[in-house]
């Protein structure tokens, strides 16, 4: 399955929630992270991957919910354990507050 997307975006949000708090029990739904970013993107529906500015937008602005409530599968299948709307807010404590797009070499560096 193409989800590097949901991985380095649940990632991504687990180490800032480790620095913010320094609590290392969470694992966040890497499902959520691909398939919403798709949705985001108009690709929920074949396995195509997401882009990044949509894997943003879901950590910035829905959160991302943790594993137990949308479980990894090895086969592609994006239909949400529970409605979208639910699983929207299941993530409000996992949002990434603030970030900034970064576009310059020395910027990233």
């Amino acid at each position: 399955m193409g989800s590097c997307q949901g991985n380095s975006i649940s990632s991504g949000c687990e180490w800032l929630y480790i620095l913010a708090t320094g609590k290392t029990d969470v694992q966040l739904s890497r499902a959520y992270g691909y398939y919403r970013s798709q949705m985001k993107d108009g690709l929920l529906g074949r396995d195509a991957g997401s882009t990044i500015n949509s894997g943003i937008w879901v950590a910035t602005q829905l959160g991302i919910p943790l594993e137990s409530e949308w479980k990894y599968s090895d086969r592609y299948n994006p239909k949400p354990p529970k409605p979208w709307e639910v699983m929207d807010t299941l993530g409000s404590n996992f949002k990434i507050g603030k970030s900034i797009r970064l576009t310059t070499y020395d910027a990233i560096r």
